[in-house]
């Protein structure tokens, strides 16, 4: 399963969205009682909605054939590590919508020719076709989720293994789903993908020192230009002072004690000495 990272910046966007409606406060606490106008399809209208705003940071379905086989990767919101380890009721169906929600967006993204390009494809409507039907069965098992949230009358750690199984049978028809669609590109099976096995340490600075680094991979780079966000610090992933991260084309964007910006392209390629950080400077040559 891919590393997933949520940011302070795009969580302000997302409480914008979801926590000025009262129905999804309960995503903040453990629910005693959920609402009874809150059904699952006015959890898919909040969701898409951030979907198509851009409000919550989120990971597009990635797609790969290779090696006879559809190789694929976790899409769905980006959350922070302290999320997953104090998980609330109402991140089981609202995870799942999300992830319903970006494949029927038909947005994917694809590697390029280059070492750590990837392009944003579109499915085609046979292509979706194929993945609809599993998109409704785990809408079902959405629905199953929020009757359990609004009747489950035992502990709050009972509950979450009951949302921790059903989950387990969401996973499933995801994996039917794009097993279906693997057959549907005549590729033999569908094989989930881990990654780390490329990233690198890299190390951040500004220049002058005392800024702050952000950035995007190409795709999201491209995707937030095309939306007219790029100025909007909350459309950029912090960096801080050092991380891992892949290989592949990035754009880093400083925001410098000046009050000024500055952008550059970068590539991150494995180091010639691996017992070195790489540096990025911004803006800089290096």
């Amino acid at each position: 399963m891919s590393h997933r990272v949520a940011y302070p910046g795009r969580l302000q966007a997302v409480c914008s969205v979801i926590c000025t409606l009262t129905a999804l406060a309960a995503i903040l606490a453990f629910p005693r009682r959920l609402p009874a106008q809150f059904t699952q399809e006015k959890l898919t209208e909040i969701v898409k909605k951030a979907v198509d705003n851009k409000t919550v940071p989120f990971q597009l379905p990635y797609f790969e054939a290779s090696e006879g086989a559809l190789k694929y990767k976790y899409w769905g919101v980006k959350r922070t590590g302290a999320e997953f380890e104090e998980r609330k009721p109402l991140m089981y169906p609202t995870d799942l919508q999300f992830r319903v929600e970006l494949l029927r967006a038909k947005k994917y993204l694809t590697p390029g020719r280059r070492e750590g390009q990837l392009l944003t494809r579109t499915l085609t409507a046979e292509e979706f076709k194929v993945l609809e039907p599993y998109l409704k069965e785990i809408e079902s098992i959405v629905k199953e989720q929020l009757a359990l949230i609004a009747k489950h009358k035992g502990t709050p750690e009972e509950l979450l293994d009951k949302l921790g199984e059903l989950d387990g049978k969401a996973d499933e028809k995801f994996a039917d789903a794009l097993a279906k669609l693997a057959k549907h590109w005549r590729l033999q099976e569908a094989q989930p993908l881990v990654e780390g096995a490329a990233a690198y340490p890299v190390e951040f600075e500004t220049n002058p020192p005392g800024g702050e680094v952000f950035y995007l991979n190409l795709a999201d780079y491209d995707q937030v230009v095309e939306d007219g966000k790029i100025d909007k610090k909350e459309c950029w992933f912090a960096a801080g002072k050092s991380r891992e991260m892949n290989v592949g084309d990035y754009q880093f964007r400083a925001y410098l004690p000046n009050g000024k910006t500055e952008t550059r392209k970068m590539t991150i390629a494995k180091p010639r000495n691996p017992n070195e950080a790489i540096k990025v400077i911004v803006p800089g040559k290096n």
